[in-house]
């Protein structure tokens, strides 16, 4: 499944939001202005503090799968993010795989994963 398909009854809601308050004058623009919002909520839930909304990226996260979330806790996101290697597997750090063991890093259940994928899938949790 898309993030399209996932999105699409809250783009649509949104969509028909921006009809129902602003006029129809604006139909078409209106569509991707309720794009955009549900792309940087999504961006933002996955703690991308400043998404970028050329329409290229746009598109890109229009048609790309859609992911559930990894649930981290914003220490661990920011543990790997200014740690380690992004191109590296989770498993491939034994300090890693030791705190996974002691009950950190809760939400990474596939240690196959590319840091750099486990950042970018990821949602962080207090």
């Amino acid at each position: 499944m898309t993030n399209l398909e996932h999105y699409k009854r809250e783009i649509s809601d949104r969509w028909m939001g921006y009809v129902k308050h602003r006029g129809q004058e604006r139909y078409n623009e209106y569509l991707g202005l309720a794009i955009i919002d549900v792309y940087i909520e999504d961006l933002k839930r996955l703690g991308l503090d400043e998404p970028a909304t050329a329409v290229a990226s746009v598109m890109h996260w229009l048609v790309r799968e859609y992911q559930e979330p990894i649930k981290l806790k914003r220490w661990e996101k920011d543990l790997l993010d200014c740690t380690f290697n992004k191109s590296l597997d989770f498993k491939d750090y034994r300090d890693l795989l030791e705190m996974k063991h002691r009950g950190y890093f809760k939400g990474i259940s596939d240690t196959d994963m590319k840091l750099g994928e486990i950042l970018e899938n990821c949602e962080v949790v207090e």
